[in-house]
């Protein structure tokens, strides 16, 4: 029994060494409002470079966390509609340390041709007969 339970442990932890586990690091922060500081809900964070791609989208308090990235030097993006896209460039992202980073997005102001809405409907006719 002894020299069963001895063989067991040593192919579970054969098993286990085989399978290396993710050995990357975070980076975290908050995607913000550059007028007025307010959380921006939804923007999506993307790692410039990454492949395949790492990408999160901010909670409902403008926070993000990337995780499982190898240390070294990384670009991000942060976009969401209505606003400019900001890229922070060249973030040193080392072994054992957390780095926190936030993002001021400044408002996108988009010019578009005027819109007509007309009805060519007749109202002596229901809408849902053919």
């Amino acid at each position: 029994m002894k020299r069963l339970l001895t063989l067991l442990a040593f192919l579970i932890t054969f098993a286990l060494s085989a399978y290396p586990l993710k050995s990357g690091q975070t980076v975290r922060g908050t995607t913000v409002d550059a007028f007025t500081g307010s959380p921006i809900i939804g923007a999506t964070i993307s790692v410039l470079g990454s492949n395949p791609l790492i990408c999160t989208v901010t909670n409902e308090t403008g926070e993000f966390t990337l995780t499982n990235l190898q240390p070294g030097r990384w670009s991000f993006t942060a976009s969401t509609v209505g606003y400019k896209t900001q890229t922070i460039n060249n973030i040193m992202v080392i072994s054992g340390k957390e780095s926190v980073r936030t993002f001021k997005l400044e408002e996108k102001v988009t010019n578009r041709a005027d819109v007509i809405v007309s009805n060519t409907h007749s109202k002596e006719r229901p809408l849902n007969e053919t």
